[in-house]
């Protein structure tokens, strides 16, 4: 998913592009007064704590889906990326042709609800990951905790560089959906079988 990172800087970047030279007339963000360096403190913080208390309510949650999800990032981040961007592509095209007809939008509209819950998990899963990563041994966890304020912390960092910050987060927070894709996918499987085998008949005696 698209970190708000990135769309954050999107007003900026318009301004820039339409060459705008005269300060705006209408109500301007809380710090768009401050100087430069207060601003970049606020959003370092900002960034920081939501990374690290969304990251530790979905371990705290379901430490075991997040456990295997910070394995499955780290020994195959190329792939739980590309399954990620897969991913996002499909469900934008899928929600434009919907959007098309009436009950198409009705299905889309709670969708949005679901893929941002998806998207905080996949969220968590990076930033974990990326922690564990820097922290510890192997391909596990390792201190939950270290894991999670020095995942956070590295993406507070990096996300204060223009245009390298977004692309790093967005890499991050994509292998971490691809992830959640892949362990819905392997659920839908695995009831799928289920359902199949409970549907064989039994052998006679």
């Amino acid at each position: 998913m698209v970190p708000l990172s990135m769309l954050t800087d999107l007003p900026v970047a318009a301004a820039a592009v339409l060459g705008q030279t005269q300060p705006p007339t209408g109500p301007t963000s809380p710090t768009a007064g401050l100087e430069w360096h207060i601003r970049l403190a606020i959003s370092f913080v900002v960034s920081f704590v939501v990374s690290a208390v969304v990251a530790g309510i979905v371990y705290g949650v379901s430490p075991g889906f997040t456990e295997d999800g910070v394995r499955e990032v780290r020994e195959d981040p190329v792939g739980t990326f590309l399954t990620g961007l897969i991913a996002n592509v499909v469900i934008i095209i899928a929600a434009v042709l919907l959007s098309i007809t009436v009950i198409g939008l009705l299905v889309v509209i709670p969708g949005i609800f679901v893929l941002i819950f998806l998207g905080i998990a996949g969220n968590a899963v990076g930033t974990i990951a990326l922690g564990a990563a820097l922290t510890a041994n192997g391909a596990g966890v390792g201190e939950a905790g270290k894991s999670i304020l020095v995942g956070a912390l590295t993406l507070a960092v990096v996300g204060l560089i223009p245009v390298v910050g977004g692309i790093f987060s967005f890499l991050v927070s994509t292998a971490g959906f691809g992830y959640v894709i892949n362990y819905l996918l392997e659920r839908r499987r695995e009831r799928k079988n289920g359902g199949a085998s409970s549907d064989a008949p039994s052998a006679g005696v």
